[in-house]
């Protein structure tokens, strides 16, 4: 009988060489299928970070409080827009105060990043003045929140911003001088019709390029028979 013949080292060589091509191959796909996963995964976290801050927006411009004190409760500096707005409640009568809000463009950990501020509800007129002057101060660079409970939640990453009011059928510069009544000086100027944000620069996974979103008071939509 002949004896069995086995492999040849040329021949172990050969297969083990294609069986190291295979793993690499595999290895590869599944390293760019991990990648894609993660992507998505960032892209829909950032989109959907970004739709939630912009209901986040119309919420509180709908629920926008006019006070004599603040003249008229919506500011907007060129840095920070502040508001007073209820109370997350659906009915005045259920509000347990008012909170002021202020959004801005602040630095983040890595790139600027469109933010959210917020006060704790407030129910006096002194605590309303303070919370308004505090939001200023944050938007210039003071702490995220503070021993009075403020919160401060980043929306998008973004280089910029601005905001304009509708008055009169167009929308103009809310630092001219009809808005230029600042907390406490001159006579109320009445709330503007509309509010249009236009964010430059985003730059996040998804997200790029520039962003407006329009608001128009409710009162003003004709309603739907």
């Amino acid at each position: 009988m002949r004896a069995a013949r086995g492999f040849t080292l040329i021949e172990v060589l050969v297969a083990l060489t294609i069986m190291a091509i295979m793993a690499a191959l595999g290895w590869q796909s599944i390293d760019t299928m991990v990648r894609t996963q993660t992507l998505t995964r960032e892209q829909s976290s950032s989109t959907q970070r970004l739709s939630a801050g912009l209901e986040q927006w119309v919420r509180d411009l709908d629920e926008l409080q006019a006070d004599a004190s603040l003249s008229p409760g919506l500011q907007y500096d060129g840095l920070v827009l502040r508001l007073v707005r209820r109370d997350g409640a659906d009915t005045a009568s259920a509000s347990t105060g008012l909170r002021v809000v202020a959004w801005a463009v602040r630095p983040g950990a890595e790139r600027a990043e469109w933010t959210r501020w917020q006060s704790p509800p407030v129910t006096d007129s002194a605590s309303l003045r303070q919370a308004w002057e505090r939001a200023g101060l944050w938007a210039r660079g003071g702490n995220t929140a503070s021993a009075q409970g403020d919160s401060a939640t980043a929306v998008a990453t973004a280089e910029g911003w601005q905001v304009f009011f509708h008055r009169g059928g167009s929308w103009v510069n809310p630092q001219s001088a009809a808005d230029a009544g600042g907390v406490g000086g001159g006579a109320p100027t009445a709330l503007p019709d509309g509010v249009r944000v236009v964010l430059d620069g985003l730059n996040a996974p998804g997200l790029s390029g520039r962003l407006q979103r329009d608001w128009v008071q409710p009162g003003l939509i004709p309603s739907r028979s």
